[in-house]
């Protein structure tokens, strides 16, 4: 034997095995690192086993203090806890794990999410998220709660949303939100197609290394490529939900990190307590006030039915329950919809005559979510009002997909009781 010694700082830092417990997969291999630095400023002279700190160690290595060890460490923290050579030299730190990760290329491992198991990388060392919203409007409110526990479960990082033209206004508002980009679609295209390579390529140069995190919340067939576009940022970190088969030659899951059957799974795996991604919508005073003045014009009752009206869906049997609600006399009719559908609401609102009232193009996107959260119900049909209703936890009874195409008849019979129940409260 030469005598030779090296000297190899492989964890030295905390930094070091956070890198170590994202790239490798070594679960909880922060927790146990600090585990055996409180053990090892108590070990003296002694040794410590490290297998019995690092389950991966199946050998005899042994941990023990250099000064004991007759070891002159070629490595040293500084004053400031920044590590450097010796002598040291001042702000020569090591690089935040995720810094690493970024230089080593994509993550080898796709995990797999587990409801209840605590994160599976420290999340303390997040400082910039990226999230892809790239399915519309509806995506983005159904999303309103994960944007919330996000935000919560890191509060200093900062969080870029993508998302498509025709989200700009549901997220406009979104007060846990750094940053928006807006995405043209790419719904419906071939995993090839140009504008799909074009904007890959757009990401790549202008996000590249710009993610600790991305995070695809959307559940389901990603049609709008949301986890290729997440890899080609180089975040080393990509969070998504699975679909587990290929679509259009398009394996989605492949581009993932870490994949959960559910959107609250994503968030479980963020936060140490418990999530809770419920829907909200956001609006602004302006919003609330013009609301509130229209509701104002329009006749008091005791209950507020917002009516979805779609120009592509046909409101043949909304025409007739409005006509039945109207009667009724306890029940205000606000009509809410596209603005092609602005025909049939003229055409109810003349029907119905004092017992509604037709709001249909009269509120921009921020008061149209305000008037919906004064209402008690909604029917119908047609985006966005629909995903609004839905975000806003407004009740939907009588329609919906889990009621087919329902008559006037049934419609009623169900608001009617869904009236009578809340009136017992």
């Amino acid at each position: 034997m030469s005598g030779l010694v090296f000297q190899h700082f492989a964890y030295a830092t905390r930094q070091q095995v956070a890198f170590k417990e994202i790239y490798y997969g070594y679960d909880g291999a922060v927790g146990r690192w600090e585990s055996l630095q409180a053990a090892g400023r108590s070990v003296g002279n002694g040794t410590l086993p490290l297998r019995d700190f690092f389950p991966w160690v199946t050998d005899a290595a042994t941990v023990a203090r250099a000064e004991h060890a007759l070891v002159e460490p070629l490595a040293r923290p500084d004053a400031d806890g920044s590590w450097g050579f010796v002598p040291p030299a001042r702000g020569a730190s090591t690089a935040p794990a995720v810094a690493l990760l970024r230089n080593s290329g994509p993550a080898v491992r796709r995990r797999t999410l587990v409801p209840g198991e605590p994160p599976p990388f420290p999340t303390d060392l997040i400082q910039s998220v990226g999230v892809f919203l790239l399915d519309g409007a509806g995506a983005a409110l159904r999303a309103s709660g994960v944007l919330r526990e996000l935000r919560r479960a890191l509060p200093l990082a900062r969080i870029t949303v993508f998302a498509t033209p025709d989200a700009e206004a549901a997220l406009a508002l979104c007060p846990y939100v750094n940053q928006r980009v807006t995405l043209p679609s790419l719904t419906g295209r071939a995993p090839d197609d140009a504008l799909v390579t074009a904007v890959r390529e757009e990401i790549g140069q202008q996000f590249s290394g710009a993610f600790d995190l991305t995070i695809n919340p959307v559940r389901g067939e990603d049609a709008s490529f949301a986890n290729r576009l997440m890899q080609d940022t180089g975040a080393p970190l990509r969070l998504g939900c699975r679909v587990g088969r290929p679509v259009r030659g398009y394996y989605a899951d492949a581009f993932l990190t870490h994949v959960a059957p559910a959107p609250a799974v994503l968030l479980g795996a963020l936060t140490a307590g418990e999530a809770d991604p419920a829907t909200e919508v956001w609006t602004s005073p302006a919003g609330e006030r013009a609301a509130a003045a229209l509701l104002a014009a329009g006749v008091p009752a005791r209950w507020r039915c917002a009516v979805g009206l779609s120009a592509s869906v046909g409101t043949g049997g909304l025409s007739e329950l409005c006509r039945r609600l109207a009667a009724r006399g306890d029940t205000a009719l606000v009509l809410v919809g596209e603005e092609a559908a602005r025909g049939a609401a003229a055409r109810i609102a003349g029907e119905t005559g004092g017992a509604c009232l037709n709001a249909v193009g009269r509120l921009g996107f921020d008061g149209l979510c305000a008037l919906l959260r004064r209402c008690d119900l909604f029917v119908g049909t047609g985006a966005p009002v629909e995903d609004i209703a839905m975000a806003a936890k407004l009740p939907m009874v009588g329609t919906g997909p889990e009621h087919g195409a329902p008559t006037a008849e049934a419609m009623e019979s169900a608001i009617a009781a869904w009236l009578a129940d809340r009136a017992r409260l």
